[in-house]
């Protein structure tokens, strides 16, 4: 979560998209599509993990697991809340997810 890295990734990914819609490539994208773009891969401004950080204070934690957010979804598998049963389980469902989920999980799994 660095907003220095996020802001030099979304121009430089910004710049990409018009250097191809110039070339008549690809439709223009919109700043919108390029920071869910960059969320996808983990690239978070920290402004954005805490706005996230206080969404998640505000839900219950089923609702946080099943968030397409990713902080949101980190934040939920660090919880107490959560049981190693039910890690086991997350473990499955986020297998194909961000590499730092699935760490946290087994992290939380070997100090249960």
């Amino acid at each position: 979560m660095s907003t220095l890295k996020w802001s030099n990734k979304i121009d430089e990914l910004e710049s990409e998209k018009y250097k191809e819609y110039d070339k008549g490539n690809k439709y223009l994208s919109t700043y919108e599509e390029s920071k869910r773009e960059l969320e996808e891969i983990g690239i978070v401004p920290q402004w954005d993990f805490y706005n996230r950080a206080h969404e998640f204070l505000n839900m219950n934690i089923e609702d946080a697991i099943n968030s397409n957010n990713k902080i949101i979804n980190i934040l939920a598998v660090m919880d107490r809340r959560v049981g190693k049963r039910f890690l086991q389980k997350l473990k499955d469902k986020f297998n194909n997810d961000l590499d730092i989920i699935v760490k946290i999980i087994d992290l939380r799994l070997e100090n249960i």
